[in-house]
């Protein structure tokens, strides 16, 4: 229903009054749309507008539907792999605006996301001191060690742009 009224969206009052219906629906039920093939169709302006609302699902959770979302976008669209690497890297800035991931653990931040390369290595390390400063998350001594280590082994093997879209 979303991608049918995209067209319609911004003309008419009734078709955006029934998609913010729609996504109102989809806040609670945010988990089994992220796993619809259906998810993975829709537009960036939908997806971007389902990821502002306040769903009720763990950060974590909607990182990996951003990341399926635009892995599947690039794609799709096809390509060279450098156009790839840079729509990857342009999309998920776009959708990532909407994460906070300082709601995400370090232990997932270090296991999911760096790994990824979706998200600028200086972003997640950020997070990490911003967590380990306010006190948010317990966070072993270990964990901070093994992502400075990690990201100077990437430092290492890539150029800046080859380790933010090596993931692709």
């Amino acid at each position: 229903m979303l991608t049918s009224l995209e067209n319609y969206y911004w003309r008419y009052t009734s078709a955006s009054e029934l998609v913010n219906m729609i996504l109102a629906f989809v806040e609670t039920r945010a988990i089994q749309v992220f796993q619809s093939p259906d998810f993975l169709q829709l537009s960036e302006s939908m997806v971007h507008m389902m990821m502002a609302r306040n769903l009720e699902v763990a950060e974590i959770t909607k990182f990996e539907a951003m990341l399926a979302w635009a892995k599947n976008r690039v794609k799709t669209k096809g390509g060279s792999k450098v156009d790839s690497r840079v729509e990857f890297r342009c999309i998920m800035e776009r959708l990532t605006r909407e994460l906070k991931p300082y709601r995400i653990s370090p232990q997932d931040l270090i296991k999911i996301v760096l790994p990824s390369k979706a998200i600028k290595n200086e972003r997640i390390l950020e997070t990490l001191m911003f967590q380990a400063n306010s006190g948010m998350y317990r966070i072993n001594d270990s964990y901070l060690e093994a992502c400075q280590q990690r990201l100077q082994k990437q430092d290492s093997k890539f150029s800046e742009w080859e380790s933010f879209d090596y993931g692709l």
